[in-house]
């Protein structure tokens, strides 16, 4: 995964609502506290600064839980659900565009909803959903279509109704360590593996370089004594150059120009 340096949070969490903020969420961000998982929600962002700068959080993360609900209390609350709320739907395609570019991995939290709700956009968050028509553009529904099935086409956790909570949180965050630390793994497996090329390319690069010096001086020896054929000498300077430019020496023009012209004679 292509990931530059990050900042102190490791994880962005993407919710709708009030009951789950005050409810589950704040379980949740109990239990990441404890396990030292770094961690960000809009409530951590500087205030005064504008909420698109959220968006910046989402590209600044390795990690994304998308907390996908609907309504859990009576009907005639004013609570907003995820799938009507704009906002909560440009944070998910700005979280999945990341993930297409595998510069962030995925988890979805099916909070009391079933994956095929979420994917075809059916029952209570379908029906909420298919309000945004009328605020919105075909255009823009489209692309909260994609990014919602590309969501729920992903391995996630799901909890049912009538389930506890407290471990549905333990086995959330076990996985969010799973996740982190693989990622931690494969950044140290990379950046080991490039070390391991560099320290092998420079250990080869010497001995080459020399084979090519000292190749340049037998051959310019032999050369000024008139003790080389021409066809020989061109032999010479071909194996010469090879290895120069296998060691990525730039001494073929400097040192060893001649061998290039005598090639072509």
């Amino acid at each position: 995964m292509a990931i530059l340096s990050r900042p102190v949070h490791q994880m962005f969490i993407n919710f709708r609502g009030k009951d789950l903020r005050y409810g589950f969420v704040s379980h949740l961000i109990d239990a990441l506290e404890r396990h030292n998982i770094k961690f960000f929600i809009d409530t951590h962002e500087q205030k005064g600064r504008d909420l698109k700068h959220l968006f910046k959080r989402i590209q600044e993360a390795t990690v994304a839980l998308v907390i996908l609900s609907t309504r859990q209390c009576s009907p005639s609350n004013n609570f907003s659900l995820y799938g009507e709320s704009r906002w909560c739907l440009e944070e998910l395609r700005t979280i999945m565009e990341q993930a297409e570019r595998e510069e962030l991995v995925v988890i979805p939290i099916f909070y009391k909803v079933r994956p095929e709700e979420v994917r075809k956009q059916k029952g209570e968050f379908g029906n909420k959903f298919w309000r945004l028509t009328e605020e919105y553009s075909c255009e823009e529904i489209e692309k909260w279509q994609v990014s919602l099935k590309a969501v729920s086409n992903k391995i996630g956790l799901t909890l049912e109704h009538n389930r506890s909570e407290a471990k549905f949180i333990k086995k959330v965050v076990k996985e969010v360590e799973k996740v982190l630390t693989a990622n931690q793994f494969d950044d140290g497996r990379e950046k080991n593996h490039v070390k391991k090329v560099t320290t092998y390319n420079s250990q080869l690069a010497l001995p080459r370089a020399l084979f090519g010096i000292v190749g340049c001086l037998i051959v310019a020896i032999l050369l000024l004594f008139g003790l080389l054929p021409n066809t020989v000498l061109k032999c010479a300077s071909l194996v010469i150059v090879a290895h120069l430019r296998q060691a990525g020496s730039v001494m073929v023009s400097s040192s060893c120009g001649w061998a290039d012209r005598s090639i072509g004679t």
